[in-house]
């Protein structure tokens, strides 16, 4: 199993997007996180959820496993508790602390993939590429009741704001995806690359490169295209 990975500032004064990741015997954990609440709070929450999830899957992790919903869903459960903890006093402040989250476990054969908010999981395979995960977003409901076109979706003034993250309920719902994917790629990103660069171009630039510099060839392309919002892009394959 093959994991690069590549995080970027942009535009913004600070990144607040966490990317992390941790091999295991029968596959490789990747997770990314894109911080929100401006200034250190969006940071620390990316940061906090990042490690908890990471700690919380390895804790409930066994090689025998083969189904891997529950700890993948339990682990965000653990991610959300504790940022909604250390956000306390900032929301008591009337600020924000929270975080978007999507994360994999990807074996020879299958990724086992969840997310909450606008972090995505894509599937590249060949000449197609696949977004496996729906956004939690307002756009994205918008879209879903036939209120927006697609296109739409990418200008709408209300496209940042997000139904669900983690850190500002006491709890969260995630959604859980299994995919085969033996011989394409998966590709997790926080939104400051979907934001910049098209499917199309996604998909040219990865079939462009060797795959141990895509990760960092479309964060190239995300800040050639403008580059505004922190940019972080994870590419895993056999």
């Amino acid at each position: 199993m093959k994991l690069f990975k590549r995080t970027d500032i942009g535009k913004r004064k600070e990144n607040q997007d966490t990317i992390d990741n941790k091999s295991f015997e029968t596959g490789v954990l990747a997770v990314v996180c894109d911080g929100m609440g401006g200034g250190y709070n969006g940071k620390e929450a990316s940061q906090r959820a990042a490690n908890r999830f990471i700690t919380a899957f390895e804790q409930g992790y066994n090689p025998e496993m083969t189904e891997f919903k529950e700890l993948l869903l339990s682990a965000m459960q653990a991610a959300n508790t504790v940022v909604y903890d250390n956000g306390k006093s900032v929301r008591e402040s009337g600020q924000m602390m929270g975080t978007t989250c999507v994360a994999a476990f990807i074996t020879k054969e299958l990724a086992h993939i969840v997310n909450i908010g606008d972090s995505r999981a894509y599937l590249i395979r060949d000449n197609d590429i696949i977004q496996i995960t729906t956004d939690h977003s307002v756009v994205q409901l918008m879209f879903e009741k036939g209120e927006i076109t697609k296109e739409e979706m990418s200008t709408h003034p209300r496209k940042n704001v997000l139904l669900r993250v983690l850190g500002v309920e006491e709890a969260v719902k995630a959604d859980y995806f299994k995919v085969k994917y033996d011989s394409g790629k998966i590709m997790l990103c926080s939104d400051g690359l979907v934001n910049a660069v098209s499917d199309e171009e996604i998909l040219e630039v990865v079939n462009s490169v060797s795959l141990n510099l895509a990760a960092t060839s479309l964060v190239e392309q995300a800040v050639i295209n403008g580059g505004n919002d922190n940019i972080s892009v994870v590419v895993v394959y056999n």
